[in-house]
C-alpha cells in the first residue's frame, strides 16, 4: 500500500484530508471502547511494525515475513471491525453535513448476468454500481 506524503497535498486537500481524518478517528475510537478493544494497545504495535519495516527496507538486515504474526488472527479482525464501522460513521456525519438535494434519486443498478449468474450477494455487493439522476432524467 502506497504511503500518502502529506507534504505533497495542496494546502485545500490536506486540510479536507485532516477533516476526514478526524472524523474516522472519532468513529474509531468510539467503537473500539463500545466493543472494549484496546485499539491504541493494537495500533502502537502495528506502529513498532512500521518502524522495524522500514528499518529492514533501509538496512537489508532481516525479513519482512518476520512481520507477519505481531498481531493474531482475533486482533485483525478487531481491526477490520473498527475500521469498517468508522468508514460508516464517516459516511453518515458527511451525509448529515452534506445531504444530498431532494431532487437526487439513487437506483441501484444491478447487469442482469449478475442476477442470472446465481452468486451470492455478498459477491454481488461487491460489483454493483449507482446512478445519480434528477428526478426528470431518470436512469
Amino acid at each position: 500500500m502506497p504511503i500518502l506524503n502529506k507534504r505533497l497535498l495542496r494546502p485545500d486537500v490536506n486540510k479536507l484530508h485532516q477533516r476526514s481524518q478526524k472524523i474516522v478517528t472519532k468513529g474509531a475510537l468510539e467503537i473500539a471502547e463500545k466493543e472494549g478493544v484496546d485499539i491504541i494497545k493494537i495500533l502502537s504495535i502495528i506502529a513498532d511494525g512500521n518502524k522495524r519495516f522500514y528499518e529492514i527496507l533501509e538496512s537489508g538486515e532481516g525479513k519482512t515475513e518476520d512481520l507477519y504474526d505481531l498481531i493474531n488472527r482475533d486482533q485483525m479482525r478487531q481491526l477490520a471491525k473498527i475500521f469498517r464501522g468508522a468508514m460508516e460513521y464517516k459516511g453518515k456525519i458527511l451525509q448529515e453535513q452534506h445531504p444530498l438535494s431532494p431532487y437526487v434519486k439513487l437506483n441501484l443498478l444491478m447487469p442482469e448476468e449478475c442476477l442470472q449468474s446465481g452468486k451470492p450477494l455478498r459477491v454481488l455487493a461487491k460489483i454493483k454500481s449507482y446512478c445519480i439522476s434528477t428526478e426528470e432524467d431518470m436512469c
